[in-house]
């Protein structure tokens, strides 16, 4: 949110709302992480996988973008970006 209300007035800023969806889905302590996509899958009964992938394809349509390289995923959406 303190990005959003930081960014300048000309930017078009959208936010996936997938991560406070998954709320009670995601992992909350470290030994959960491990196992996390099995977790997630299952919960959701397969639910989080198909609004990834869905995050993803949408993300793709984007000019540009906020990314780190501690995360997985945003490394891959960086190649996907650089190779697609």
């Amino acid at each position: 949110k303190a990005f959003k209300m930081s960014c300048p007035p000309a930017w078009n800023l959208y936010c996936d709302h997938m991560v406070t969806e998954q709320v009670g889905i995601r992992p909350t302590s470290p030994n959960q992480r491990l196992n996390h996509a099995v977790m997630s899958a299952t919960k959701s009964k397969g639910l989080a996988g198909t609004q990834s992938l869905a995050s993803l394809v949408i993300a793709m349509e984007a000019n540009d973008f906020v990314l780190t390289t501690a995360s997985n995923w945003s490394r891959m959406m960086d190649e996907l970006r650089k190779n697609v």
